[in-house]
């Protein structure tokens, strides 16, 4: 059974990491993006948009940590019907000095301060791939750590209307 981690506990493990982490670098590392066929269509029609985040981590010894944030984004009509579907990875390195980090610590420095870092380099790839998609530009809802997160579930941000 997985143990259910409130915002404040969150917020208290990741703290302690970003107090002695150094970004090094956010990169992106792959990306896929495919449109459903549809028929030429007049906008502004109500897109939905759905935010599905895998947030893995490794050490690299001696002092670095590597975030992976795969993201998969879907826009679907107000009737339901697929729209596109987005896959990105974004890579961010940091350097950790101070004492020696639990896994515990690391994943809520993911879920929290590393997905708050990536999240506005996904909003925008969202706006500019599906602009030039011909959809209007779509901007994904801010990010809000989830209340009762578990470190076995992925993240998912808030659907936008």
């Amino acid at each position: 059974m997985t143990d259910v981690v409130t915002a404040d506990d969150l917020a208290r493990l990741a703290g302690r990491i970003g107090a002695a982490a150094e970004l090094l670098s956010i990169e992106m590392q792959d990306l896929s993006f495919s449109t459903v066929p549809r028929e030429i269509t007049t906008y502004p029609i109500p897109i939905a948009l759905s935010v599905n985040l895998i947030i893995e981590h490794s050490r690299i010894p001696p002092e670095t940590v590597g975030y992976r944030v795969k993201a998969q984004i879907d826009g679907h009509l107000s009737d339901g019907k697929p729209l596109f579907h987005l896959e990105a990875s974004y890579v961010a390195a940091f350097i950790l000095r101070g004492p020696d980090f639990t896994e515990g610590e690391l994943d809520a420095f993911g879920n929290v301060s590393v997905v708050q870092m990536v999240f506005p380099y996904l909003r925008e790839l969202t706006a500019s791939v599906s602009s030039r998609s011909g959809l209007p530009p779509l901007t994904l809802p801010a990010f809000r750590v989830p209340i009762g997160a578990t470190q076995s579930e992925p993240v998912a941000a808030p659907s936008a209307p």
